[in-house]
């Protein structure tokens, strides 16, 4: 029965007032937006946000290129870590190394 009380305010009948219609049309405008406009904005700018993300990895990918290298010789410890991410790992030995570049210089 709660579930159909707020059908009162479209019935006709002398107590209604126009400001209790015009409330059940404004709210049933709100549900109608949240239930369907919401998600559609939801996958419009999600769309839009995989699109641009999938724009700059293609841009990266044709920036970069696979290099070999080889390690020349192995470098004294690091100096202490001042980079936030480096902080609470392992950041691993550090190497003297070589590669060509696509240039042929190296």
């Amino acid at each position: 029965m709660r579930a159909v009380s707020g059908l009162w305010r479209w019935r006709r009948n002398p107590l209604r007032r126009a400001t209790d219609l015009a409330e059940a049309w404004l709210a049933l405008t709100a549900l109608l937006l949240v239930a369907l406009a919401a998600p559609l904005i939801g996958v419009l700018s999600g769309s839009a946000a995989h699109t641009t993300l999938q724009r700059s990895v293609r841009a990266q990918h044709q920036s970069r290129h696979l290099v070999t290298a080889t390690v020349v010789r192995e470098l004294d410890a690091a100096p202490p870590a001042t980079d936030p991410e480096l902080l609470g790992g392992d950041a691993g030995s550090r190497v003297l190394a070589r590669w060509t570049a696509p240039d042929g210089t190296g």
